[in-house]
């Protein structure tokens, strides 16, 4: 192996961790359940359905993507 290719190695570890750490961050505040509405998970904030792309990222959100990031630049 060359610097190169062991640089690429560290590369790709450091942003599997990175992804990982992102991914187990709490996507939610103590106390703060999934809203059901119609048979649908709901975003606790804006009320709107959480599509289910991102149910099946993150299992537990309870905020649509919008406004996780403004819950986030808050904290």
């Amino acid at each position: 192996m060359d610097d190169g290719d062991y640089a690429k190695e560290f590369q790709t570890r450091y942003e599997s961790s990175s992804l990982a750490a992102q991914l187990s961050r709490p996507d939610h505040g103590p106390g703060e359940q999934q809203l059901m509405i119609n048979d649908a998970i709901c975003c606790i904030d804006c009320m709107d359905p959480i599509p289910i792309a991102r149910l099946r990222i993150v299992p537990g959100a309870v905020r649509c993507v919008d406004c996780k990031e403004t819950w986030e630049r808050r904290r």
